[in-house]
């Protein structure tokens, strides 16, 4: 039996994306998360900055030079960028890029989807705002749910090793690829990538990564966010507000205030608050014997918000709904994080 390719760090065991070379990057999150945020602030700032001059056109003569043009350009510049070099640098510009690029292009969404090119097609902000909610799910299903393989951990390790030995190592470039090597211990060439990582020379100079800066920054400030006695109350209060707001659009909606939607629609509006109010209770409730149970309760309430209830909000009073969905996601990002803290505190109890 050829202990290359079977036994307990072979190969004949792994999945198919495994064996047949693609492992997934362990920061692949934070680069999908970067461009998935990328691509709503500029849309956001898009409407915003030409709402502010009056929608002018670029070019003359019966030409337009739209904005989906230049999106296409940055996100052939930013496959360009992935394309052309290896080693993770190039990857958090690339995300940039190619975020602000999809959000050039999707801004102008309802010109495809209407025979009169109708830039301000009123489903517009709902048909983003599910295309977006899509793209979470597949950043969830293709991440959140299957821990990484030590083979992958090894890979990413490699893949660290090689901007190393491209441009040396900072202290705490070395340290993290070797976390992610001794994650990849007992894979084929582990011994040797740790080996290689601790072979390749000093460098004092680190690439500049201000997306990661950022990120490193913003989870700083949540963690020291949950920390707080007033955190969870605070969490609480901003569901409510959102709900509340919600609350009166299905409201509006049922009472046929907004034209050109059916009153179900501010029925199923209602409904979904109802059950993100009645989840957000069990939280409440669950939280004070059991801060991880109630967690958890919390933060289906705001999956529901997020999944359904802003994208109905969102079709039927567009854009001004996205003072909610940002209260949404600040909740659900210090939800992550506070649940991240517990489970490690019960694991290392555990331990």
């Amino acid at each position: 039996m050829n202990e290359r390719t079977s036994g307990p760090g072979g190969l004949g065991g792994r999945g198919h994306l495994l064996r047949l070379g693609a492992p997934r990057d362990t920061a692949a999150v934070r680069h999908l998360v970067t461009f998935l945020v990328a691509s709503v602030v500029t849309v956001l700032t898009t409407r915003a900055a030409l709402a502010a001059t009056g929608y002018p056109q670029l070019g003359g003569g019966g030409l337009h030079v739209a904005h989906v043009l230049w999106g296409g350009l940055l996100m052939a510049l930013a496959i360009m960028l992935l394309l052309s070099y290896v080693g993770p640098a190039p990857r958090s510009l690339g995300a940039v890029l190619g975020g602000v690029g999809f959000g050039l292009f999707i801004d102008e969404v309802g010109k495809f989807v209407t025979s009169d090119n109708d830039y301000f097609y009123a489903p517009t902000a709902a048909i983003i705002y599910l295309v977006t909610v899509l793209l979470v799910m597949v950043v969830e299903g293709l991440h959140g749910r299957r821990a990484h393989h030590p083979a992958e951990y090894l890979a990413v390790a490699a893949d660290r090793l090689t901007a190393g030995l491209a441009g040396g190592f900072t202290p705490a470039a070395r340290e993290e690829a070797r976390a992610l090597a001794t994650k990849g211990a007992g894979e084929p060439g582990a011994e040797l990538v740790a080996g290689l990582i601790d072979a390749v020379p000093d460098d004092d100079t680190d690439v500049p990564d201000p997306v990661r800066g950022g990120v490193d920054r913003v989870v700083g400030w949540f963690d020291a966010l949950v920390d707080r006695a007033w955190a969870a109350w605070l969490v609480i209060s901003a569901l409510l507000l959102v709900g509340a707001t919600q609350a009166w659009v299905g409201l509006r909606v049922a009472r046929g205030q907004l034209a050109g939607l059916p009153e179900w629609t501010g029925v199923a509006i209602l409904a979904a608050v109802g059950a993100s109010v009645v989840l957000l209770a069990v939280g409440v409730v669950a939280g004070r014997s059991d801060h991880l149970r109630g967690a958890v309760w919390v933060r289906r309430a705001v999956l529901i918000s997020l999944l359904f209830t802003q994208l109905l909000v969102f079709r039927a009073v567009q854009w001004t709904a996205a003072f909610g969905l940002i209260l949404d996601v600040l909740a659900y990002m210090a939800l992550e994080v506070a649940l991240r803290e517990e489970r490690m505190v019960r694991a290392r109890d555990v331990g």
